[in-house]
């Protein structure tokens, strides 16, 4: 699929909260961005059919990417 990004991460924590930090705003902002970058979420709506929008910035140059999409699944 093109503009996929799949991220990679090992979280030392139960299920139950790794999928909680998907649905609240300051959680997801806290653990997703790569080392360097901070995030902000314009918008979240942890749903089916729900979409999110959020950007990356460089801690170092400042730059910033945004990106969104849309919740197809949520399985806890």
């Amino acid at each position: 699929m093109p503009n996929t990004i799949r991220l990679h991460r090992v979280l030392a924590t139960r299920p139950e909260k790794v999928y909680r930090a998907f649905l609240e705003a300051d959680a997801l902002a806290k653990w997703l961005p790569p080392n360097g970058f901070v995030c902000t979420v314009h918008h979240l709506e942890p749903k089916v059919g729900g979409t999110f929008k959020m950007s990356f910035r460089n801690f170092t140059t400042g730059k910033s990417h945004a990106f969104g999409g849309e919740y197809v699944e949520l399985v806890r």
